[in-house]
């Protein structure tokens, strides 16, 4: 089975096709985004709602630090803003005559690591192909990040899950019938790579990586198939369980 993960563009993608990866493997480095913000109106002295005509770039255009961002031409005098970073267009406000420049900061990089097992295949266009072993693709009704890892199941009660400790848990991902919220955030504090579940009656929208399967008859087959490993693919919306 191959499985497809997107990198954004902001990526260096460190490994190599051919290369046998598993979970301690450096994959990308990432930079933090950052906005900055220029006040065109300002500099330029110009009226707000006027900036359009002095622009050079609009929003979604690309720009290279110190490439001309505006500049302001009469017959006494000629001025220029030069962009302070490299990065995309964000925002264009002609009530505040101000633009927000979308960059990313080149000191401080975040190391992300493969969230798969298997070997690479195909390196093309920010997408990294992946030969796992033998499994079961899935579809996901919701996923808020790609993660993945060793599994650990839990098929007893919800009332039983809170018997779980740190062996168990640490670095695996878990997988689920349905958990309360009290449950989820001790998984979490165990120190679980992220949560899979049938049925998902916490909020989603946090930082911990966390995924709902989109059909709840799912798991029970999951359950007994017993697969190692899965990896959540969030683009796709889909969960691959290998072993």
């Amino acid at each position: 089975m191959v499985i497809s993960i997107a990198l954004s563009l902001e990526t260096k993608c460190l490994v190599n096709t051919g290369q046998k990866v598993d979970f301690t493997t450096l994959l990308f480095e990432k930079k933090n985004p950052i906005d900055v913000e220029v006040d065109i109106a300002k500099d330029l002295n110009i009226a707000a709602k006027n900036i359009f005509r002095y622009l050079k770039k609009f929003v979604g255009d690309k720009i290279e630090k110190e490439e001309i961002l505006a500049q302001n031409k009469t017959f006494f005098s000629f001025k220029r803003l030069l962009s302070p970073i490299s990065g995309v267009i964000k925002e264009v406000d002609h009530q505040t005559g101000k633009v927000i420049l979308e960059g990313f900061d080149n000191k401080k990089i975040n190391n992300v690591y493969c969230f798969f097992k298997g070997e690479i295949v195909e390196i093309k266009d920010n997408e990294v192909k992946v030969k796992v072993n033998q499994g079961r693709e899935l579809a996901l009704k919701s996923s808020n990040f790609d993660f993945g890892g060793s599994c650990y199941y839990q098929k007893l009660s919800t009332f039983a899950q809170a018997s779980m400790s740190t062996e168990e848990i640490e670095k695996k991902v878990y997988v689920c019938n349905s958990l309360s919220s009290y449950v989820k955030a001790k998984i979490e504090a165990l120190g679980a790579s992220g949560i899979v579940t049938a049925k998902q009656p916490f909020d989603n929208d946090d930082n911990f990586p966390s995924a709902q399967l989109k059909n709840m008859s799912d798991i029970e087959e999951i359950f007994k198939q017993n697969y190692t490993y899965c990896t959540v693919v969030k683009k796709n919306s889909k969960i691959y369980f290998y072993r």
